[in-house]
Parts: structure tokens; C-alpha cells; sequence
């Protein structure tokens, strides 16, 4: 797979996300996840690892978001593995991205955003909130 489209796979995903966060920040304990992310992340790029599990090749790239008023943005990639940076080396290694994800899990969030942020419980966002140190919502 190229960077390309799992670039904008990624993209895709982080606005459902945002979306669902933003749509439901009145809500607890999305009002928890929120207020906790904008407070703990200021400032960090998070690594996303994603697997393409669309073909044989167990092809895998590695991104950098991070937060910006309240919303998830790409800020860029990193190629290879996660630990091939050494600004990143420190607090990462290729087994402990921060968010691990396939192309499917990101395209399926993007083809349907619409249940997604009416339930965004199942979006899976244990990744963020194991790393907020909060309970995870569901």
C-alpha cells in the first residue's frame, strides 16, 4: 500500500474522531476524554502504526499526530518503524505505538462516520484513553 492511502485513510479516521469527540464533549465521559486530552497532549506527537492487512506483505508505516485545539491532525510520517527515529526513540519503540491500526479498521471508520459518532463508544479509543490514564469509555 502506498503512504498516500494510508495517509489519507488516516486523515478520513482522525476527522470521524474528531467529529464523534467534538459532537458528543457534553456528554460524559467524552467531556473526561476530551478535557484530559487537551490538558495531558499539548505539545506531544503520537505514534500511529498502521498495518495494511489488505494483502500478504505485513506492510506497515508510522505516522505523527497530535492535538491541536481539540482535534487530532497529522503532522507527519515517519518511515519504516516507529523506533527509526531518534526523536521519537526515547519514548517509543516499533512495539509500543501509540495507536495500532489496520487500513480496514481505518476505512471502515471513514465509510461509516455517521455510526461512529452516534455511538462513539465503539470506536475503539482505548489507545487514547489507556494513554490519558482514564477509564475507557463504552
Amino acid at each position: 500500500m502506498s503512504r498516500h492511502h494510508s495517509g489519507n485513510s488516516l486523515i478520513r479516521a482522525l476527522n470521524v474522531i474528531n467529529t464523534a469527540l467534538i459532537e458528543n464533549r457534553e456528554r460524559c465521559p467524552w467531556n473526561q476524554v476530551v478535557k484530559a486530552a487537551s490538558s495531558r497532549l499539548s505539545g506531544e506527537k503520537l505514534v500511529v502504526a498502521v498495518e495494511d492487512d489488505r494483502n500478504e506483505s505485513d506492510d506497515q508505516e508510522t505516522f505523527l499526530v497530535h492535538l491541536r485545539n481539540d482535534r487530532f491532525c497529522l503532522v507527519g510520517n515517519q518511515p519504516g518503524r516507529a523506533d527509526d527515529d531518534p526523536a521519537i526513540e526515547k519514548t517509543h519503540n516499533a512495539d509500543a505505538a501509540d495507536w495500532k491500526v489496520t487500513t480496514r479498521y481505518l476505512d471502515d471508520l471513514a465509510c461509516r462516520a455517521t455510526y461512529y459518532v452516534q455511538h462513539p463508544g465503539r470506536i475503539g479509543l482505548e489507545w487514547l484513553t489507556d494513554r490519558l490514564g482514564i477509564s475507557s469509555p463504552g
